[in-house]
């Protein structure tokens, strides 16, 4: 018989268009158990918020990565630069074009899954993680649903 998980948690899980809110309690994974660096659903972490901030057992909050930024290398489609059907159209003008406008670019955080609130402190919450979309990293933010 498999023992009853300390984590009651009955309501929806984020999914890819999770939206990251405008505004809640957020913080980051401070630390897995057993330092962990990457986590998956079923594992212990901390979290750098507590109940000063309001947190109590049972809280639920989402995983978020920040995208990262444009790297030039992003438009080179193999090592010789060959093989896009846009290479003769593309001129210097062009490039700084696109380049530019790419680093403008505003992407939403990535939602990576959701977590717990298992035991809540002064300024530290445990959690386990209920739900991955792929594996998490100390530094990961987290925002209260």
């Amino acid at each position: 018989m498999r023992p009853k998980s300390p984590v009651a948690f009955s309501g929806t899980l984020s999914d890819r268009l999770t939206p990251y809110p405008a505004e809640g309690v957020a913080s980051s994974i401070l630390l897995g158990k057993d330092d962990a660096r990457e986590m998956a659903a079923g594992i212990f972490c901390f979290i750098g918020v507590g109940a000063r901030e309001g947190v109590r057992t049972g809280d639920r909050f989402t995983i978020y990565r920040p995208q990262p930024g444009f790297d030039r290398k992003d438009l080179i489609v193999n090592a010789a630069h060959g093989g896009t059907s846009y290479g003769k159209w593309q001129t210097p003008i062009y490039e700084a074009r696109i380049v530019e406008i790419l680093k403008r670019r505003n992407l939403p955080p990535r939602v990576v899954g959701d977590l717990v609130v298992v035991d809540v402190a002064e300024t530290t919450a445990a959690a386990k993680i209920i739900q991955s979309r792929s594996e998490v990293h100390v530094g990961d933010l987290v925002v209260r649903r």
